[in-house]
Parts: structure tokens; C-alpha cells; sequence
């Protein structure tokens, strides 16, 4: 099954933007209103699976909503967003920043790219000047 992503472009987006809030928020919300959300959603326990999940969700999500190098800019622009969100958190009433979520987040950031790479199919634009030429080995004969 092919997906035209061109399509769904627009709505990718918007679900990256809410996405990309919801981390942010996420991470800078002070550290009792983290402790009473855990009684709500007693997986966010797991602290470096959860900042791993968000951030390969938003580098995979950069790829999907924007297209070539722009998605993979997005992408890649989430690490330096990990690391700064960390360095926030100094700021923020009862957070503290951590060298190993800044991990989580980068390896989060990798693995979105390469699932991302992996599962989204990009067929570069086809060059007026040069025009596509098949060579069938079997007859030698070449098709234009």
C-alpha cells in the first residue's frame, strides 16, 4: 500500500506541530505537576523510553510532513532541540537537566530517521535533460 504523502502534507504538519508541543511542554513542565501526571499515565516512569519514543516520533513525523531535505533538516534539528530543552530544564521549578535524556533524545532522533529512511519511498524528480533509459540485458536493446 502507497500512501501519497503530498497529499497529507498539511495535516502532517499539523499533527508534527501538536506533537512537537506536547514534548516541549512535556519537558519543561515543572517537576510536581510531572509526579501528578504519573499517577494518570504510569508509563512516563520509564523516563529514557519515553524521551527515546517522543523524539524518534518527531524525527519520523520531520520526514513525513516535509519533504526532501527539508525533512531530514527537521529531522535532525530535534537533537539540538533535545539538548536545549535540557539545558531549560535548569530553569524550571523542580527539573533538572540530564546527560543521559539528552542521549535518549538523540538515539530517539537516529532511530526515527532510519525507520523514517526505511518505510518512506522517495523517487527523485526525473531531469529533462537526461532521459530515463532502460537496458534490457537479455536483448541488448535500449528503451527511451
Amino acid at each position: 500500500m502507497k500512501i501519497e504523502l503530498e497529499r497529507y502534507r498539511t495535516l502532517l504538519r499539523v499533527f508534527w506541530a501538536a506533537w512537537l508541543t506536547s514534548v516541549v511542554w512535556g519537558s519543561l513542565v515543572s517537576g510536581n505537576e510531572v509526579s501528578s501526571l504519573e499517577k494518570v499515565a504510569p508509563f512516563l516512569e520509564y523516563d529514557k523510553l519515553v524521551h527515546f519514543a517522543a523524539y524518534a516520533g518527531l524525527a519520523f513525523l520531520s520526514l513525513l510532513a516535509f519533504e526532501g531535505r527539508r525533512g531530514m533538516a527537521a529531522a535532525l534539528s530535534m537533537i539540538f532541540l533535545g539538548a536545549g530543552v535540557e539545558i531549560l530544564q535548569h530553569f524550571s521549578p523542580g527539573r533538572t537537566p540530564d546527560i543521559d535524556d539528552a542521549i535518549a533524545n538523540t538515539l530517539g532522533v537516529l532511530s526515527g530517521i532510519a525507520l523514517g529512511n526505511c518505510s518512506v519511498q522517495r523517487t527523485p524528480p526525473p531531469t529533462e535533460d537526461a532521459p530515463s533509459q532502460l537496458q534490457s540485458s537479455d536483448t541488448g536493446i535500449t528503451t527511451v
